[in-house]
């Protein structure tokens, strides 16, 4: 997935380039862990109200 507001050619070339990318199992379970460990909003109530809507 590219990310939103890319607004240079370069940064999309590398952003799909990312589809090329594939993980080991073990690579996609370590990062789950790391996620699980996550904790928060990004934003604050505003913020979320916009992203949530």
């Amino acid at each position: 997935m590219t990310i939103p507001g890319t607004t240079k050619l370069e940064n999309l070339k590398t952003n799909l380039g990312a589809y090329e990318v594939q993980l080991s199992g073990d690579e996609q379970a370590a990062l789950d862990q790391l996620a699980d460990r996550v904790t928060g909003d990004r934003y604050d109530e505003q913020g979320m109200a916009i992203v949530d809507a």
